[in-house]
């Protein structure tokens, strides 16, 4: 069988490849299987074996071979109100805050 890639629509802050942080030594296992308030939690992208993670909300997730609608009711208008729920977790962990966008990105595993 061959490597399955997934799309995954994001709303929250990456954690990717830090130039300065190894986000893998400092969001620890235990916080990534953690749902936070507001259904708020660590989502795995790139690939399984070197992941990378936004905190945030999985919007939608497309599996390989089978297209997803994206509706505007996904999009807008809820997501603004959402910032300040992504802040408070972000404090009550210590991690960077920065303003929320909207990702497109995949997982390979």
């Amino acid at each position: 069988m061959g490597i399955s890639n997934d799309a995954i629509l994001v709303y929250g802050i990456d954690f990717g490849e830090g130039e300065d942080e190894d986000w893998n030594e400092i969001i620890t296992e235990e916080m990534r299987d953690k749902v936070f308030d507001w259904d708020i939690h660590f989502i795995t992208y790139c690939h399984y074996d070197y992941p990378m993670y936004f905190l945030g909300y999985e919007i939608k997730r497309g599996y390989r071979g089978q297209p997803v609608e994206i509706t505007r009711d996904m999009l807008i208008p809820q997501w603004h109100n959402k910032d300040k729920e992504i802040k408070s977790v972000c404090e009550m962990l210590g991690l960077p805050y920065s303003y929320p966008q909207f990702y497109m990105t995949t997982i390979n595993g």
